[in-house]
This record gives C-alpha cells, structure tokens and sequence, in this order.
C-alpha cells in the first residue's frame, strides 16, 4: 500500500508565494489540475531547451551596418532583427537563395568597451536561436552583454529561416502508445507506420530537408558574421550547438575568437563513418538520463521526509506505477488515457529541465509518481491491446530533430539493426533506453547523405581556439564524459564541472560557473576552479532564491609540541562567510551546528596536508556549536583532547576540524553550500604557521664576458599573507638554503621564457644558505658569486630554487612550499623589452577614374614606445636595435564605405617592408601606393610588428606583436568620383575622419586612428 501524503507534509517544502503545487492533495482532481502541465512537458522532448526566461536587454537604436538593413523586433523592439540571404547549395553557387533569421541585442556599454560579437545557438538540433537570445541576454548577464552584441541565427528550417512545416492532407495514423515507443513492438510500429507517414508528410514543406545539416548552418553563420562586418565571432553553444561550435570554428579557425559549450555532446559519436547504433545510444543519452534518476531518487531518501517529503514512498510509488503501465494504461478524469509511453517523456522532460524551472523540476517529477502510483492503487486496469490511446502531434519538431542529425551521423540501415541496438540500450539502462533509440528511428533508411556527414570536419584534428565547457554534474543527456571529449577538440581548453547539479543546460544555475563564464569572455582567462556548486539544492528550496550559505572554520593553537602529559588545547572558532547576515538564513535545528575533531600526533615535524606517514590519530571529537541566531557572530569554543588520551612528551600535535554537511539534520545541510575543513599544518591547527617564500636572483645582466665569474643577489622575502619569520620548531632562527643553476653557452639567443631557453646549458650550480630573521618581515638579500667563469661571452641566467627536501628537518617543517624563481623575468635583469604600437596616417589622396590616369594614395608610418620605455641598443656598443615593420596597402572588395574587418576577397595591391630605430612621429616613413589603373572604391594600409620577422637575436627586445587595424583606422580612404584633371591633390585627412565616425562604435579609435596595445608588465 502506497503511504498517503498529507496535506500538511507538503506545505513545509512550500517556502515561496509562487509554489508550484498550492494546497495540493494526491487525488484525482489534483492530477486534473496538472493536464496543461503535462500536455506541456510531453510535446517538449527534444534534446535541449535553456531553461531562461525570455527578458529584454535595452539596445541602442537600430543600425543598417555593412550589408544588413536591421529593424525593431516586431515584439521585442529592444533589439534588432533582418533576414541575411545566402547561398541555398553552397556546393552549387547560383542555384538559389535561402533567407535566414537573425536577432541582434546590441553591447549596452561605451563603445570604446566592446568586444565583438557573441554568437549564440541553444541546441536541439532545431531550437530558434532568435526565440531564445532574449533570455541568453538576461541569464548570461550585464558584464557580457555590455561588451558584446548579442547575435543569434535561427538555423535553415528553423523559426523564421525557411520553417519547416508539415501540412498533412489526413490525420495522425492511429498508434497504440502516446509519444514514443516503450518496447519492441512499438518501436517496430513507428518504423513501420510512423516514419514513413511523417517523411510524407513533411516532403512538401517549404524548407529542403536536404540542406538542414550543421555543415550548412556553419556556413550560414559565418555568412551572418561577413554581412556583420566581423573578423571574428565568439560562440555560446548549448548541448547541440556546441557541435556547431565545433564544425563552424574547425572550418574557420581564424574567424573564431573564443567559445563556450555548455553541456557539451560527445563530438565522438559522430566520427564514425557506419555504425549499427543510434546516434544518441552512441552519445551515452540513455545512460546518463538513467544516472541522473536514480542519483536524484537517492538523494531524496537521504534527505528524508524533513526537505524531500516523498522520500519515504519514492521508490515504492516508481515500481508500483512503472509495473501498472507496462500493463495498463492510467485514465486520469480530465485528461483521458495516460500510458507509459507519456510518464517516459514525461520524465524526460522534466529532468532536463524543460519546464523551465532548473534542478527544482524533479520535485515535480517525484510528486507526480507518488499521485500517479496512488491513482494506479484504485484502479484495476485494462489491456493494452485493447485500445488506442491520442498521440500527441509532434510532428514538425521530430522533423527538424531528423534532418539534421540524419544528415550529420551514422546510423543503422536496418530495422533489425535498430531493435537490437534499442534492447541493448533498455538493458543498459530500463525505462529510457527504447524513448531514445526511437528519437532517430525516422534515419534508418535516410537517403545517403554522405556530403553533409561531419565526421570528415571532425578528422581534421584540433582546433586552438579558446574553449571553455560548462557541465552539470547530473545532466541527464550529455555527462563529464561527454563534456571532456568536447574539450579535447581545442589544445586550449577547461572543463567546469557544477557538482551535484542536476539538468540539462548550466548558465544561470551557478553563480561560481556564470562567473567563469563571464571571465572567460571578457578577458579570455582560463577558471581559477574546475568545480563549482550549485545555487540552490535538488530538494528542499522550493522557489526560495536564497542562496546556499558558507561558513568559514579556524582553529588556534597556543604550542606545536607537548610536554610529557600535556594535553593540547585550542580554540575553534565558525563564522559565516561570504554575504549572510545571520545564522538564522541556515535552517538550525536547536541552533547547533556539528563539527568533527581528528588530533593527529607524531615524534616530528610534520604537514598532515602532504604526509601524514609519521602521524597518528590521537582521537576523534564530534562537538555541537550553539550559534545565536539573532546575528552573524562568529562563534569560539575551547576545545582539549579527552582526558584518557595518551601523549608521550615532545609530541608534535595538529587538530583537523570539519563541518560536513553529512553531520547536519537535513533541513542545515541543504543550506551549507559545501563542507569546511581547516587548513592541515597550519597556524590554525598546529601553533606554527608555515611561511610561503618567494627567491629572486637579481643579476646585474644577461650578458657576460669571458672569464667572468656570474654574480647575483639572491632576495628570500615573505608572500601570500605570512605576517613575519618564524623561528625553528626547536627555537633557534631558521636557515633555508637556496640553489641556483647558471644557464649559459648563446652567443646570440635571447628569450624571454619560464623555461632554460633551446641552446643554452648549466655551466654551474652554487649553494647559498640564508639565516631567516626571527621577527619582522622585511626581506633578506644574500650576494652571491659564483666559483666558475664564463668561456666565452655570451647570453646566461641563474634560476633559483628553495626546496623543502633540500631543508633540515627543521628548517623543512617551516615551510609551506618549495619556491622558485621565473627564469629569464625581464624584472630580474637590466634589460626591459620594448612595447611598440604602430602608427599610420594618410596624408594625400591622388586620384581619377579616367583611362591612364593616376591613382596615388599617401601615408606615414611609424612607431610609439609605451610611456617610460627606452629604445634598447645592441649588447656591446651603442647601435640601437633596429625594428623591422611590414605593410600592405588593399582595395576592399566591393565595399563603398570604411569596413570593420579584411574580407576573403580584398586584396593586396602592394607590400611594404621598413625599418625603424628609433620610436615617435618624427622618425615617421612615408609609403605610397600609385597605379594608372585606379578606380573608384575603398583603400587602406596595415602595418604590423611581428617578433617572428625580426632577427633571431633581436625578438626579446619586444614584449609582442602590434598591428594597426585595417580599413576602421586613418588608413582607410575612399575613393568615389574622378577629379576634374589628373594630378590634383586631395587633402584626405579632413574625409577620413568624417569616415571614421561610422567605425566609432566598434573599435576605441586613438587620435591618429590606431588601437594602442600595452602589454601586461611581470610583477616582481
């Protein structure tokens, strides 16, 4: 008997207004009331929705910019949208146009602040990226959208591009299951009757089922960002779109500045040239769905009838209800016939997150068993095959899911193929395995579409575009398996993993993960974490918004080693971290808090936190702390080892305290947003706090004379919040010792580099041994000279060491880490490299349109140092260092105003190689372009520094490459009409910065019309 759950029961998980289950009780009138719900999440059971609300971000006004005539959003006019033509058969140029939909949200921020464009899909395949940007705009956040136009492009077939539309003549074939197929013989019935019916259906509509691959929605994006006027895009995929991602920036991987897959397929699955599994059973769909349900049904019973009400019943209700369908369908007053065939997408759905509601919709999903079971106790059921049940008409929805991803993978050709490979799946995993080999039953007997299968793009091997994938824990379709082979297709990659998160789609449901995010794309900087947690628990949270709360933990001690029968005492003090005003934001039971003890002891010195093989453990405590709930006090307890506890004299001793979230009643738990432990071998459980040391090896230069014994002053100084020097463990002042290892042997290689540079060998190691002052923190510096010579004159450097085996036992246990200088530090040597910007004016435009006639463009180039930089001289005497600048003028192809970016067709018109030794405006070089072929249109000149083209000797002199930006600087000119004779002279300066102001809000101009770059000086 399934245990009735009360009214009252229910109501103490209800801790918001807007509870989606209101006064509920489990009846059949409540079910009546979810029909709309479950209408909903049945239709809903494609691969991916992000589950965002669809709020507006403001934008400017509307503006028609290199190709695009933009206008307001019909209902959103916040942002602007267009339809961009392009090739219908890119294999066949001509052969006609299709017209794509495209959504823009402009960066809201100064201009001089923008980025670039962030290019979002969100899956499927067949979601309408324009449907869903004004929720990506609001969930990815102000940061982001303040920086970067937000673009999206709904995919052939999809929304607004050519949609695919299914117009029957007759109605839906009659079946015998509702949604999808739930065993053998169902799935042959869809093979048989279902596909065929829907092939035929679909035949007429007006997109062609051929081109709707990710092969050409890659095109069709990068034609988006051309007619954008971009150089490059940056890419947000979600679940499915993160192939496109992948497809679009192994294609173009210069048109890519960065990416972001958030639960990210397995590129894998889509290698295979044949293949007698699904597409999806391949992609471990099946599996993970199962994971993630049964993870989220043992998390309840963990929790408890306290924060998961149910938990007492779950798994009862499931297999109670589970074995009722597979023999009888459910008739629900006012909803009809409910088969199992619904509750299996049902549950789907829900689990993805579909409803919109994120990781709280199993909540849902596990109230809707526990009704379903009770309803399925009063009734005696039917036969199956008594009867037919309405299928839900999905119709256009599967056919878009089909033409792509027929087109994209491989898939089994026969139907006998398939139920094998569906009873595999349902073995692997009961009750999803046949909902997902059906969701592609419609490609066995596809036509061949071998020229859009992806797999020959896959082959081409990685990519180094920037990649950041976001994953959930418990994502119920793509996991951490799949998340990490997505990351393998870049060689500059991170995986964030949100641990014990559940559902399909991270952005939004972890602040720490939307953080990442945020950096990644603003600065291209790599997570300081790959683990994050979530911003509310599965259970328990209801609609509350309130986030999880930390709490901090410190124990102090007042020795590191006892007498003979002295007991160790501390005081250990818990207060809360982060922004929580008080205790009472923790649901406290008796307003105490558990925390666990373990004392560890040993005859020496000793760090818990990297050896614990000469420590044992003395004893154990679990401690209640009372905290007052009126405030946020930090709370201290003294604590002491038992009484019985057995301490021979000259011990050394450290206390590990935790708080687990596993220790606490489950109301608390479900508020800690983690568990707490101190820091082992610190001041705060062991009386001696371990110093963290920084070594430099200053030296007066990096090139030496023969004969000459290499000196250097060797600085130990205090890092990373160590207040002052400690003494040994015995009393007397530390001494560290320090190694350094000179590298020399080049008489013409210079390198800037954390790592002894190619060619360059260790001619000699000396020891330097430090006595470390006992109070204060001023940092100590020991000369040093070296017992050997140089041979010949050339390049060298010390690198410096101090390593805690290198230590006495003493000295070893003071400190926290080994410690090391960075070889070759431009702030470790006399030498600064120079940063260069390169500057580009035109000064005259010549020009005519007559036949012979002169076509005569103007400029001068030079170079600016960065403020305080000086222009650096050869080694040995006073030439300066020459700097090496290379240019070409190009004629923008059938442009009539200045662009942003180079397109595929402009071309060089001619190249220009300079050299300059000195930096300002008074050293500038002029350059002329002159034809007598010239004739109306868009010019401009870039000029650039790359390290690579200078001598081998020379490029340490330059912290990077500079470049000036074509056709948005002064270099870009345009050219119209003819002049009344040949010969006149133009004054161009005057129309080039009137010309200017249509690139000012895409690039921050300077007043000669060039981006300055000041690389990021070491810090010492």
């Amino acid at each position: 008997m399934i245990r009735q759950i009360s009214r009252r029961e229910r109501a103490r998980v209800r801790r918001s207004t807007n509870a989606r289950f209101k006064a509920a009780t489990h009846s059949e009138s409540w079910i009546q009331s979810k029909r709309n719900v479950l209408i909903l999440v049945v239709a809903m059971m494609t691969v991916t929705l992000s589950p965002i609300s669809h709020l507006g971000v403001a934008a400017a006004e509307p503006l028609e910019l290199s190709g695009i005539l933009w206008s307001p959003c019909p209902e959103d006019p916040t942002a602007d949208c267009a339809m961009v033509e392009t090739e219908f058969d890119y294999n066949l140029p001509g052969s006609g146009t299709v017209e794509l939909s495209v959504k823009r949200y402009r960066a809201t921020g100064l201009s001089t602040e923008r980025i670039g464009v962030l290019v979002y899909n969100p899956g499927g395949p067949g979601l309408s990226a324009v449907d869903a940007l004004s929720g990506f705009a609001y969930a990815v956040g102000e940061d982001v959208a303040s920086k970067f136009d937000l673009v999206a492009v709904d995919p052939r077939g999809v929304g607004g591009s050519m949609p695919i539309k299914c117009t029957p003549e007759t109605f839906h074939p009659t079946m015998s299951f509702s949604v999808m197929p739930t065993n053998a013989t169902q799935l042959h019935e869809q093979v048989a009757v279902l596909d065929p019916w829907l092939r035929s259906k679909c035949s007429n509509s007006e997109a062609d089922l051929d081109h709707m691959g990710t092969i050409d929605a890659a095109r069709d994006i990068d034609r988006v960002r051309q007619a954008l006027g971009e150089s490059q895009i940056n890419f947000y995929g979600v679940s499915y779109g993160s192939l496109l991602g992948i497809i679009y920036a192994t294609m173009y991987p210069n048109q890519v500045r960065a990416m972001v897959f958030d639960s990210a397929i397995n590129p894998d699955s889509f290698s295979v040239e044949t293949s007698s599994q699904t597409l999806w059973n391949r992609m471990g769909a099946h599996k993970a769905a199962y994971n993630a349900f049964w993870a989220a049904m043992e998390r309840c019973e963990q929790l408890g009838t306290e924060m998961c009400f149910m938990s007492d019943v779950l798994r009862a209700s499931y297999l109670h209800l589970i074995n009722y369908l597979e023999r009888s369908p459910l008739f629900i007053e006012g909803y009809g016939w409910y088969d199992l065939s619904a509750f299996q997408s049902t549950a789907v759905s829900l689990m993805n997150g579909f409803d919109g509601q994120g990781i709280s919709d199993y909540s849902i999903l596990f109230e809707l068993i526990v009704a379903l079971a009770e309803i399925a106790s009063t009734q005696e059921g039917i036969d199956n095959d008594s009867f037919s049940v309405e299928r839900l008409d999905l119709s256009d929805r599967l056919m878009i899911v089909n033409s792509t991803t027929c087109i994209d993978a491989a898939w089994p050709r026969t139907i006998e193929e398939l139920q094998i490979d569906a009873a595999s799946a349902e073995s692997e995993a009961p009750g999803f395995g046949y909902y997902w080999t059906s969701m592609g039953s419609a490609c066995v007997g596809w036509p061949d579409t071998s020229s859009g299968n992806v797999g020959s793009i896959l082959a081409k091997g990685k990519i180094a575009t920037p990649l950041l994938v976001l994953v959930n824990e418990h994502d119920p379709i793509t996991d951490g398996v799949s998340a990490q082979h997505a990351a393998d297709v870049s060689t500059e990659s991170v995986v964030v993993t949100v641990k014990d998160s559940w559902g399909h789609a991270v952005i939004g449901r972890s602040k720490c993960a939307d953080d990442a995010n945020t950096e990644f794309l603003l600065r291209l900087t790599p997570p300081e974490v790959t683990t994050c947690a979530p911003d509310a628990p599965l259970f328990g949270m209801g609609d509350d918004t309130t986030e999880p709360v930390s709490l901090d933990l410190a124990v102090v001690a007042t020795t590191a080693r006892l007498d003979l029968g002295q007991l160790p005492e501390a005081a250990l003090t818990l207060s809360l971290a982060d922004e929580t005003e008080s205790w009472s934001e923790i649901a406290v039971d008796n307003e105490v808090i558990m925390a666990h003890g373990v004392l560890y002891g040993s005859a020496v010195p000793f760090l818990p936190d990297t050896d614990t093989s000469n420590a044992t453990v003395l004893a154990e405590l679990d401690l209640p702390i009372t905290v007052p709930l009126a405030d946020k006090s930090p709370v201290t307890t003294q604590i002491s080892a038992p009484a019985d506890v057995q301490v021979a004299g000259g011990t050394y001793w450290s206390w590990v305290w935790q708080i687990r979230r596993s220790d606490q009643s489950p109301a608390t738990a479900v508020r800690l947003a983690s568990d707490v432990t101190t820091t082992l071998g610190s001041s705060e459980s062991s009386g001696i706090a371990p110093m963290q040391l920084v070594v430099t090896g200053e030296q007066p230069s990096r090139f030496q004379a023969r004969g000459i014994a290499p000196t250097a002053d060797v600085t130990i100084s205090l890092a990373d919040g160590t207040v002052q020097w400690l003494p040994a463990t015995d009393g007397s002042p530390a001494a560290v010792t320090v190694v350094g290892t000179y590298y020399g042997g080049s008489d013409s290689t210079f390198v800037l580099s954390d790592n002894p540079p190619q060619g360059l060998v260790p001619l000699g190691t000396v020891s330097a041994q430090v006595t470390l002052p006992t109070s204060g923190n001023a940092p100590v510096t020991l000369p040093v000279r070296a017992d050997f010579t140089v041979p010949t004159a050339q390049y060298g450097v010390w690198v410096w060491s101090l390593n805690r085996s290198a230590q006495t036992e003493a000295a070893a246990f003071v400190l926290a880490s080994d410690a090391s200088d960075s070889f070759g530090r431009p702030d470790a040597t006399s030498v600064t490299p120079m940063s260069l910007s390169v500057h580009f004016q035109t000064i005259a435009a010549q020009v005519t349109t007559l036949p012979g006639q002169t076509l005569k463009l103007c400029g001068k180039v030079w170079l600016e140092q960065a403020p305080g930089d000086l222009w650096l001289h050869r080694w040995g005497d006073t030439t300066l260092v020459p700097v090496n600048v290379n240019g070409a003028v190009y004629q923008a192809d059938g442009a009539q105003t200045p662009k942003l970016a180079l397109g595929p067709n402009d071309r060089p018109l001619r190249t220009f190689e300079l050299s300059f030794t000195a930096a300002g405006s008074n050293q500038a070089q002029t350059v002329c372009y002159e034809t007598t072929d010239g004739q109306a249109g868009v010019y401009g000149f870039q000029f650039g520094v790359d390290r690579n083209e200078q001598p081998q000797e020379l490029r340490g002199y330059l912290y990077s490459d500079s470049q000036t930006w074509l056709w948005a600087t002064g270099g870009s000119t345009v050219v119209r009409t003819a002049l009344p004779a040949s010969g006149t002279t133009v004054d161009a300066r005057a129309a080039v910065t009137a010309m200017l102001l249509v690139a000012a809000g895409a690039f921050a101009c300077g007043a000669a019309g060039r981006i300055r770059h000041r690389p990021r000086r070491p810090v010492t």
